[in-house]
């Protein structure tokens, strides 16, 4: 139960996210947060749940159950953000899911679900590319440093990646492994015309973005015969 690919699909038109999954292999079962309903998703066999926004008009409560609305049968849920609280926890439960994932643990090897106390479990997130190339206001701490294959070889030398009892779970954009963004202000300058009309930069292919980092962990996944689960699946498991 070790992998957990996820996808945040901020940005993705019906057309670019049906375009991109043509174009990229996925190995195994993954958990799509999504604002939106996508046809394209609807057929395949991974898990769906919502990624709502809070910076509407809305209320938190109507925000949630518009949510719901939109995904009646998700259990899994994961905020644009990671924006949380012991107020939402409470909403979420009487919603009905069972597992969140709002909270980072970078680079983690000891990552493991939290049953927190309020209800869901909180599947701690190892990776999340934008977490990885973002630096606002020189924040991060002169100790953290940039996510690299070696992180990623220590999962599967270590055989934690292969093993039963941690979790590890990947958040990716797929606008990010489209573009393969390899910073915030290149994101900034090739976005729009990538949301407008699919367009991505001569340079995305010549670059180490988000897109090697995904890359890689699929290559050493491959490699290593260790498939994705989904959050719901190692959810069910782990109650069993």
């Amino acid at each position: 139960m070790a992998i957990c690919i996820t996808f945040d699909t901020d940005h993705m038109s019906e057309s670019n996210l049906t375009r991109w999954l043509d174009s990229q292999p996925i190995h195994g079962e993954c958990t799509f947060f999504c604002g939106q309903v996508y046809d394209v998703l609807q057929t395949t066999r991974h898990e769906i749940a919502p990624h709502p926004f809070f910076a509407t008009n809305l209320g938190q409560t109507e925000i949630l159950k518009s949510y719901r609305d939109l995904f009646p049968d998700a259990v899994s849920w994961r905020s644009h953000s990671l924006v949380f609280s012991q107020s939402i926890c409470v909403e979420l439960q009487r919603l009905g899911y069972r597992n969140v994932s709002i909270s980072e643990r970078y680079a983690d090897l000891d990552a493991q679900p939290i049953k927190l106390p309020w209800g869901p479990t909180d599947f701690g997130i190892y990776y999340m590319d934008n977490s990885d190339f973002c630096n606002f206001n020189e924040a991060k701490d002169e100790n953290w440093k940039r996510f690299d294959r070696g992180m990623l070889v220590q999962l599967f030398e270590t055989r934690r990646a292969q093993g039963e009892e941690y979790v590890y779970v990947f958040d990716f954009h797929p606008i990010h492994l489209a573009l393969n963004t390899p910073s915030y202000d290149a994101y900034v300058s090739e976005r729009y015309s990538y949301e407008a009309n699919g367009q991505v930069s001569r340079m995305a292919a010549k670059r180490r973005g988000a897109r090697t980092y995904f890359d890689e962990l699929l290559e050493l996944m491959r490699a290593h015969g260790v498939s994705s689960r989904s959050i719901s699946d190692v959810s069910r498991t782990r109650r069993a």
